[in-house]
């Protein structure tokens, strides 16, 4: 008796390693999105120093221009903004720099299907400049980048950004 007992939760035991092994494929669909860059640069004029990673669907009422942008950025989200867009705006934000040739760059946008939900997931980099060449000057910049991606319904709150 005891060692039936063991055969079945021997059996119970692979059959929920076999479905928690099959969710855990599905927790990791990536879905690529086309996106487009509407803005990007290195300004030398700007204030903010602190970085900045948003999400801001056109279509919201609320929408608003972050204050902790170049003046260049800001000037940019208000033209997108001047009318309703059911696009979403990706906002990438690196702070000020004490040299040129810094890039914010977007890698990828992609779905992340999870058991429970989807996620937004951009995938991001900053390209740092190589100091080894004299086309690097030392000014003030604050790089930044602007995307809109139109084929998504995604909430702005489920938008995660990820460094490379």
């Amino acid at each position: 008796m005891k060692d039936r007992w063991l055969s079945i939760a021997f059996l119970i035991g692979i059959i929920c390693l076999t479905v928690i092994v099959a969710w855990g494929g599905l927790a990791c669909a990536y879905n690529p999105l086309p996106f487009e860059i509407m803005a990007g640069g290195e300004p030398t004029i700007g204030k903010g120093q602190t970085p900045i990673l948003l999400a801001i669907r056109g279509d919201d009422p609320d929408r608003a221009v972050p204050d902790g942008l170049p003046d260049i950025a800001k000037e940019a989200l208000r033209r997108v903004f001047a009318k309703p867009d059911p696009s979403l705006y990706i906002i990438i934000y690196d702070g000020w720099k004490a040299t040129s040739g810094y890039q914010v760059r977007i890698n990828s946008i992609a779905i992340r299907r999870e058991i429970w939900n989807e996620r937004l997931v951009v995938n991001y980099s900053v390209d740092k400049p190589d100091v080894s060449k004299k086309s690097v000057a030392e000014v003030f910049t604050y790089p930044f980048v602007i995307a809109r991606v139109s084929n998504t319904s995604m909430r702005a709150a489920d938008v995660i950004f990820e460094r490379q």
